[in-house]
Formats: structure tokens, sequence, C-alpha cells
């Protein structure tokens, strides 16, 4: 069903009915946890690493359009800080991180 407000031309969509399996993340990171294995490496190799990090965000006000908020404001700053110290260490440059 296509939500309020939303025109037809956003909905980007294909069903169809296949059979997958889905795994619980966090007991796969945790049982790579004795490896010793960084979360750089391991976003690396497997596509997702969870990472738990304290926010000042106090307003998570979700009007898309208004782009002063406390989530473009903090939270992608410390999103930008999270990646760049914990999954990609070595200097990778991020042109932009946004809600688009």
């Amino acid at each position: 069903k296509k939500p309020a407000g939303v025109p037809w031309s956003h909905m980007k969509a294909g069903f169809s009915q296949k059979k997958l399996l889905i795994y619980n993340a966090r007991m796969l990171q945790d049982k790579n946890k004795h490896t010793n294995e960084s979360k750089s490496s391991f976003f690396e190799k497997h596509g997702f690493v969870l990472c738990e990090m304290p926010t000042k965000v106090k307003d998570w006000n979700e009007d898309y359009l208004d782009a002063d908020t406390d989530i473009s404001n903090i939270y992608h700053k410390e999103i930008e800080t999270l990646l760049r110290e914990e999954l990609f260490p070595s200097g990778t440059v991020f042109t932009h991180i946004g809600q688009d």
C-alpha cells in the first residue's frame, strides 16, 4: 500500500516471492570478537558492522524537509566521526553524509 502523501514517482519497489535466510548480526559479530578482528576489517569482510555510540541528539525530529535539526546538526557529525575513526581509519574521503 502506498503511504499517504508520497507521490507514485517516489515509489520504487519490485515484488517477488523468494525464500531467504535471515541471520542474527549480533551473533555473527560476537562470534568474531575472540579473533581480535577490528571493526574496520569485519566491515570490509561482511559489509556491515554493529557499533554502539552515545549521541547528544535530544530531538529526533522527523521533518525531512527541515535541514536545521538535531539530526543534521549533531547526529550526522557524530556518524561521520564514527565512520572515520572506526571503519575507515586510513583516511577515506567523505564528500557527503545526509538523509537524501
